[in-house]
């Protein structure tokens, strides 16, 4: 929201300062005070012979207005009024300077033109009469107001009304309409300005006819032969010297009895005067008529545009900008027509205005013509029609000279730049062959070689001359010493610590702009935000996060801008170059990884790419983690200074991952969290996320992993994928916009059912925070990044700025059923927004319905069966679904009972899932309700889990009243939850090498199943027994891993891994730790690994200072308990636990574990804790920064130089990160080995 406003402050405030800078030409500008009350000012030009374009800025209604108008005689020879196209169409939009580029050509040069009439904003058709050289564009309909003018320039306001006929077979037959959409019950002509097609659909039948005489024109006969005939289709093409009939409803019948090379006739008569009007066009309401104003109740006050005549026959193009505070507000209507009122003109018709308000002209000595008003939307918009004004005078030799600007207001002691260009005696541009020398009044001042003036001291009126050969032109000019008011354009600006830049203020008297140098101002600061010296240059402090104003002042004239300085945001990446710093896949504990730049424009953020990043952490243990890395150091992305933060947008995939970066300093890696660890990525959709960067670290810094996604925990361990954009350096607030625009007001809503097959879908979109008052004229979304989808299909919307609407019309009747809208919309800074709805038409009209079981099971057969409601109304059509691969198999279409195969085929890829269903004219089967069409048979793979989902990817249905025409509909995807009737499962000591396993089987009620096979690799191991129970040792025979599955009949458990597990360690016990027990002072656990076969669990302890051997009698002995463990690397280990309780405080211990069976470990000692005693001293030690057994020395050493410095610590503690992956039971084994000698003393 905060860019958006500066882009429109700056669009407006440019636009203003080229309004007063070029309207420029050979006229002197005209003196407000001899002109309408209401001007402040207004400059004037002539831009062709007996044409004068002014532009002024009038006080009106809530403030002042800017206005553009050029006034014409059009019964001067050489100017006529030509009606403006899209490409040469009446379909279709686009902007006004495109229509006057298109129209422009030698002998037909454009000079002006504004915007037309109101029209369908979805396919540009004009609402009202549209006329061009005599010939019918569209017709008129009945009370709607249009403009007309005559080719002897006479002008024409009122509803015009037309009779248009159609004769066949000598039957007269009136007309629907000419070049407009066709209703469901019409009879309409298409000419070769309508489209390239007809844009119907094939609810109709059409005939293409060849002109043979006339034209589409008021007392015009035009008389064609039929070329082609078309039933049940639409969207005719309309070749060169064409006309098309296209019929619907019962009007088809009018075209019924016509054959190739049948000749037919039309006619067309205006009424009363208007049957003379070579171009003409539609509007809404007068505003002036006759001379007074008239009074409309609508208080509205927008941007208008208008077409007008003056007393004298001159007619005018005017517009006058509006929703624009502060600059232009626009009008209501009454407020319009007193201001056309007071400029002359005494009949005047109001055009579309809005967004669509627009004047370009072409400005003397220029070659084309430009924009010259701001549109309200902040740029042109594309609109349907326009009135072009023409210039047909021939062009010819360089005969006078023009000078812009045509009047300048100069500061005493200032200056201003002046151009001058060559043009012929019908204001055409001409070349200049010889150089411009300039002169002005001495008195007043000076001006150089290259038109730059510098005023004196003395006040005054005089004028700028320039002469080129034989050539001269002059300029008006006022010296002036007095200013009313001084203008920042924007409220507020940042600069970058420590930047330079030259200020700019707009000066005025009693609101005209005056040229002032900066110099000529005094200038001041306020707050530690830098310095401003007398020209205006600001220099920004070094300093972070500080505010102030910059004042500037003339006389007792002084106004301020807010500042705010700071170092700002450094991009450092945003995906625009590719990936070729970094690896194609970087992870740990993955199954795979891969990043790719994502182009489709819902997962980018900005520019042309984003990072994918895809990932599947599916199965594996540990931490696991998928990384966007550079290649090396050479590719580490620098940091610039030392930021606060490092900010990115990711496009989250709800997964609830822990998001991640990397940066480095010289002593090593620096891990910044995006998110919580326990938040994760818990979003779908678009989000700003930042991560604050530590203090103290060596500059400099760089970044060698911008991205990493990670899990720790292994029931979250899944796969799918983020999207990154906008990777940025934060030295300080970023107060960027990242609030979603929103969207609300769906119509049809949610889960409603309509009655009508052509509903408009609309929804209203606006940036978050919106204000219609300070932006009455957009809601500030990007028109640009507006995504209207229907069923799936990516559809042609239609967007009315000023409410945020969104909306769409299908052309084709939707089907009855489900249908689904999808839009997705940015605002001006990015920010992106998606809602789906779904909504159902019934119009009682016959459907094609399908259904599957919500609830299959693995090894199933189903069937997904396709029908109909109505189904003997249904002609032909298709449906496509996707199945899952992974899930289903064994495709294949069964036809419905009464059908042929010739009637309904599939088109199945058993690879990826996709099946076409078609079927043809089944209407004759007399299909009732309870008849399929077709059924889809598939099965449900043995091992497949969770759920089965199947998508309906497009569908088309005809009907038996409609002909060929297929009506698309939509459904929503089917989801069938994937049973068992089994369940299998094993003893834990099972899967060890060489060790009996005991398979169990359950139902679904948990009682065991008697004769169930168990399978291995497809293979038969065997069958359960009355208890459901198998016992085998054939699978732990070798160290394998299998698929196992119980399987009785068609009934099946889930397929598991059953992965057997080697056997680990040795009968010497090792990874040996004494841990205090519940009281430090009496007790201590003794922890061990060894192999599976040794079973035995004894700890043998004795007080040192009565210890001789362990085989004497004083020895205790204690039994503990062990249990199998699976490591993920090495196999199957034995774990061991003993608690030795009852000990005495203060008092050494010698102590040795093992088996009882003469496997023990060496001899170790301890110390139990001193009943009394006001301190205590341990060794703490934090990551081993280990992961191989030669990494691992360095823990060895670390803690041996511990133990010798301080040998009377009582105990050691270890933070964590004792070994890189936990799960991997060797490197416990290295950490182990490293530690073991000093752990026996402790």
């Amino acid at each position: 929201m905060l860019r958006s406003k500066k882009k429109i402050s700056s669009l407006l405030s440019g636009v203003m300062f080229l309004s007063l800078l070029f309207p420029a030409g050979q006229a002197a500008a005209a003196d407000p005070a001899a002109t309408a009350p209401s001007v402040i000012d207004m400059r004037q030009m002539e831009i062709g012979p007996g044409a004068t374009y002014t532009w002024a800025n009038m006080q009106k209604g809530s403030g002042e207005q800017k206005v553009h108008m050029v006034e014409f005689n059009p019964s001067q020879g050489n100017l006529e009024l030509q009606p403006g196209l899209t490409d040469g169409k009446v379909y279709g939009m686009q902007g006004v300077s495109k229509m006057a580029s298109d129209a422009d050509q030698k002998d037909n040069r454009v000079i002006a033109a504004v915007n037309g009439d109101f029209y369908d904003m979805s396919t540009g058709i004009p609402l009202g009469l549209f006329m061009g050289d005599g010939e019918l564009l569209t017709d008129p309909p009945g009370g709607r107001n249009a403009f007309g003018i005559k080719k002897d320039g006479t002008s024409l306001y009122g509803s015009p009304k037309l009779t248009k006929n159609v004769t066949i077979g000598g039957t007269v037959s009136s007309l629907s309409s000419i070049n407009r959409l066709r209703g469901a019950d019409a009879l309409v002509l298409y000419t070769e300005k309508f489209n390239a097609t007809t844009m119907t659909n094939n609810l109709g039948d059409e005939v293409i006819l060849d002109i043979v005489s006339g034209r589409v024109a008021s007392g015009e006969t035009l008389t064609m032969k039929v070329a082609s005939i078309l039933k049940d289709q639409g969207n005719s093409p309309i070749g060169p010297d064409q006309v098309v009939l296209s019929a619907s409803g019962s009007q088809r019948n009018k075209l019924a009895g016509l054959k190739v090379g049948d000749e037919l006739s039309a006619s067309f008569q205006l009424d009363n005067e208007w049957q003379d009007v070579t171009m003409a066009i539609g509007g809404t309401v007068m505003l002036v008529q006759d001379g007074v104003v008239q009074q409309h109740t609508d208080p509205a006050v927008h941007p208008r545009t208008v077409v007008g005549t003056k007393a004298d026959g001159s007619v005018v193009l005017f517009e006058v900008d509006g929703r624009q505070p502060g600059f232009s507000e626009g009008l209501n209507y009454i407020e319009l027509g007193e201001m056309l009122q007071e400029l002359g003109v005494v009949n005047a018709l109001n055009l579309d205005g809005g967004g669509s308000a627009t004047f370009v002209a072409r400005l003397p000595g220029e070659t084309a013509c430009k924009v010259l008003n701001s549109p309200s939307d902040g740029g042109e918009r594309k609109t349907a029609n326009g009135i072009l004004l023409v210039n047909t005078a021939p062009e010819g030799a360089a005969n006078k000279l023009v000078v812009a600007p045509t009047l300048e207001r100069v500061l005493t002691g200032s200056s201003a730049a002046f151009k001058t260009a060559a043009v012929d005696q019908n204001l055409h541009p001409s070349q200049m062959t010889e150089t411009a020398i300039w002169s002005v009044d001495p008195a007043y001042g000076s001006i150089d070689a290259s038109g730059k003036f510098t005023a004196g001291n003395q006040s005054g009126v005089t004028e700028v001359s320039v002469q080129s050969g034989n050539l001269t032109g002059t300029a008006g000019l006022e010296i002036v010493d007095e200013l009313t008011e001084l203008k920042f354009s924007d409220a507020v600006k940042t600069f970058s610590s420590g930047s330079t830049e030259t200020l700019k203020v707009s000066a005025l008297r009693n609101g005209q702009v005056v040229q002032a140098d900066n110099s000529r101002l005094e200038w001041r600061t306020e707050g530690d935000i830098g310095t401003i010296d007398g020209n205006g240059t600001f220099t920004a402090t070094d300093k972070q996060d500080v505010s102030g104003k910059i004042f500037v002042k003339y006389g007792q004239i002084e106004t301020s801008i807010e500042v705010n300085v700071g170092l700002p945001p450094v991009m450092l990446e945003d995906f625009e170059n590719g990936l070729s710093r970094y690896k194609p896949s970087s992870g740990a504990q993955i199954k795979s990884t891969k990043v790719s730049i994502e182009t489709d424009e819902t997962y980018i953020r900005s520019g042309n790419g984003a990072l994918k990043l895809e990932y599947d952490f599916t199965g594996m243990t540990g931490t696991s983690g998928a990384y966007l890395q550079t290649n090396g150091t050479a590719d580490n992305i620098e940091i610039p200074g030392y930021p606060e933060k490092i900010s990115m947008w990711v496009y989250g995939d709800g997964n609830a991952h822990w998001l991640r970066a990397q940066i480095r300093d010289s002593k090593g890696a620096i891990p910044l969290d995006f998110t919580d660890q326990t938040v994760g990525v818990n979003f779908k959709g678009w989000k700003y996320l930042e991560a604050s960067v530590p203090k103290g670290r060596t500059l400099p810094l760089v970044m060698d992993m911008p991205v990493r996604y990670m899990e720790t925990q292994a029931t979250k361990k899944d796969a799918g994928a983020i999207y990154v954009d906008e990777i940025r350096a934060l030295y300080g607030p970023a107060h960027d916009d990242i609030e979603p625009p929103v969207l609300k007001n769906f119509s049809p809503v949610n889960g409603a059912e309509i009655k009508v097959n052509t509903p408009t879908i609309t929804v209203y979109a606006e940036d978050a925070g919106y204000d219609p008052v300070a932006h009455p004229g957009t809601t500030l979304i990007d028109p640009d990044k507006i995504r209207f989808y229907l069923d799936g299909s990516l559809v042609q919307h239609t967007l009315y700025p000023p409410e945020g609407r969104i909306h769409y019309t299908p052309n084709v009747p939707l089907a009855d059923g489900v249908h689904q809208a999808k839009v997705t919309v940015r605002d001006l800074s990015g920010n992106q927004t998606t809602e789906e709805w779904n909504f159902t038409v019934n119009t009682g009209a016959a459907r094609v319905v399908y259904d599957t079981p919500d609830t299959v099971y693995a090894g199933g057969g189903y069937t997904l069966d396709i029908g109909g409601v109505k189904t003997s109304q249904i002609r032909s059509g298709h449906i496509d679904f996707q199945f899952d691969p992974t899930k289903v198999e064994n495709l294949e279409l069964i036809p419905g009972d009464k059908l042929s195969p010739a009637q309904v085929s599939a088109d199945i890829d058993a690879t990826t899932g996709k099946v076409k269903v078609t079927w043809k004219d089944i209407h004759t089967a007399s299909l009732l309700d309870t008849d399929w069409i077709g059924q889809i048979r598939y099965d449900v793979k043995k091992n497949a889990t969770d759920s089965s989902i199947i998508s309906l990817t497009s569908g088309a249905v005809s009907f038996t009243d409609t002909g060929n025409t297929e009506f698309s509909f939509f459904g929503l995807p089917m989801e069938s939850r994937i049973a068992t009737h089994y369940t299998l499962s094993w003893n834990q000591e099972g899967t060890v090498q060489g060790y009996e396993t005991e398979f169990k089987v359950s139902d679904a009620q948990g009682q065991p199943v008697e004769g169930v096979q168990i399978m291995a690799d497809a293979a038969a191991v065997g069958t359960t027994d009355a208890a459901g129970i198998l016992k085998t040792g054939t699978l732990t025979s070798q160290v394998k891993t299998y698929t196992v599955q119980a399987v009785k009949g068609n009934q099946y458990s889930p397929a598991l891994e059953f992965k057997v597990s080697p056997l680990a360690g040795s009968p010497t016990p090792f990874n040996i730790s004494v841990g205090m027990g519940e009281d430090p002072t009496t007790s201590r656990m003794f922890n061990w690994h060894t192999d599976p076969a040794t079973d035995g669990t004894i700890v043998e302890l004795a007080k040192k200072s009565e210890f001789t051997d362990f085989d004497v009698p004083n020895v205790q002995k204690i039994d503990g308990t062990s249990e199998l463990y699976h490591t993920l690397d090495l196999g199957t280990v034995r774990v061991h636990k003993a608690t030795a309780s009852g000990l005495e405080p203060g008092t050494e211990y010698v102590y040795r574990v093992g088996d009882g069976q003469g496997h023990y470990s060496a001899q170790g000692s301890f110390k139990t804790t001193e009943l009394a005693g006001d301190t205590t001293k341990f060794l703490y030690f934090a990551d081993s920064q280990a992961s191989t057994a030669k990494e691992f020395e360095l823990w060895g050493n670390t803690i041996d130089k511990a133990a010798a410095e301080h040998p009377d610590a009582e105990f050691m503690v270890h933070a964590g990160d004792m070994v890189d992956k936990g799960f991997l039971e060797e490197q416990w084994n290295y950490w182990f080995a490293e530690a073991q000698k000093a752990f026996s003393e402790y």
